[in-house]
């Protein structure tokens, strides 16, 4: 896993200095379109903080309209 510091050293916002521990890849599910979802979660490591949350909502959102078509 890849390391990211967070707090007021790194500009990260207030509070104590925490380790975030990154995935180094997404593990594959047994369902195709749920896999292509969930395949953008690694640029969040290259995301800041405040840009993160647009992908996690998007994300989601992708993730109940696929959940709302019903299964494969």
């Amino acid at each position: 896993m890849d390391q990211h510091a967070t707090g007021p050293q790194s500009g990260g916002g207030a509070g104590p200095l925490a380790e975030v521990q990154w995935p180094r890849e997404v593990l594959a599910t047994s369902d195709a379109d749920v896999d292509a979802i969930i395949g953008d979660l690694p640029q969040l490591r290259g995301l800041p903080a405040a840009e993160q949350a647009a992908v996690f909502e998007r994300i989601h959102d992708e993730l109940m309209a696929d959940l709302d078509a019903g299964a494969d």
